[in-house]
């Protein structure tokens, strides 16, 4: 079990559930618990049936867990939407920094939201290449400041899919701080070993 750790759980839609029984069990071990949101749907809007069974029961019944969502990335992108700013300065300093896994390229096709092309989902419009860079540079600045922020011994995670991920992966690389994947198989046997 783990115990008097900073644990930083990564969520998005459904598969954050099983996550608010773990930050619930790694509270009452004593464990400071965040949870960050990485789908811009879950903390960006107003409460509705989307949300309110991962990000607002999260924010709702268990205060204890430090928040983080995606408001800033979303409020930045909407204003440039139409004609990016691109720090390419700063997307150059993280190809340097951030790109031990992957290179910055094979990191947006982690994402629906960039690759819209390639996925035939119909409520994905296209994105101009500009405005995928703004993305991985909005992505960067905000993962680097939640971890920053937070300062956590490990993360945890249910799944791998995602932008986001891809580049917290390469950021806890960086800090050496471990990013640890639970699956199914991994969720029985913490369920096991507390029953016994």
């Amino acid at each position: 079990m783990i115990k008097n750790k900073k644990v930083l759980l990564i969520c998005k839609e459904s598969f954050s559930f099983p996550l608010f029984f773990i930050a619930q069990k790694l509270i009452a071990a004593g464990n400071e618990v965040g949870a960050f949101f990485i789908h811009h749907e879950e903390s960006y809007y107003n409460k509705s049936r989307y949300n309110e069974n991962t990000y607002f029961k999260f924010k709702e019944e268990l205060k204890e867990v430090k928040l983080y969502g995606l408001e800033d990335l979303c409020s930045e992108f909407n204003k440039q939407y139409k004609s990016p700013l691109v720090d390419m300065d700063y997307l150059e300093e993280v190809e340097r920094n951030f790109t031990h896994f992957k290179n910055l390229n094979l990191q947006l096709t982690t994402s629906q939201l960039v690759t819209r092309h390639f996925h035939t989902r119909f409520f994905f419009t296209n994105s101009s290449f500009k405005q995928n860079l703004k993305f991985l540079e909005l992505g960067y600045k905000n993962v680097i400041k939640i971890v920053d922020d937070f300062k956590p011994d490990l993360i945890l995670d249910t799944e791998d899919g995602e932008l986001l991920r891809t580049i917290l992966n390469e950021v806890a690389y960086k800090n050496k701080t471990p990013y640890i994947l639970l699956t199914i198989l991994d969720l029985k046997v913490i369920n096991y070993q507390h029953i016994v």
